[in-house]
C-alpha cells in the first residue's frame, strides 16, 4: 500500500490513478507469491528425484 500511496502523490489528484497502481501492485504481489509457491514445488520434486513435474512422464 505504501508504494500505492507513493505513485499517487507523484501523479497527483487522479483517484482513478491510484486505483490503477493498486490493482497492478496487487497482480505484482500475487505472481511474486504464486511464483514462490511454484518455487517450492519444483524444488521439492528435484529433492526426490523429479526434475521436470510439469511434464508428462516419458517412455
Amino acid at each position: 500500500m505504501e508504494k500505492v500511496q507513493q505513485m499517487h502523490e507523484t501523479l497527483g489528484p487522479a483517484p482513478y490513478m491510484a486505483d490503477l497502481w493498486a490493482s497492478i501492485v496487487d497482480v505484482a504481489d500475487g505472481w511474486t507469491e504464486y511464483n514462490q509457491k511454484f518455487g517450492r514445488i519444483v524444488s521439492a520434486a528435484r529433492e526426490v528425484g523429479i526434475t521436470e513435474p510439469w511434464l508428462p512422464p516419458r517412455g
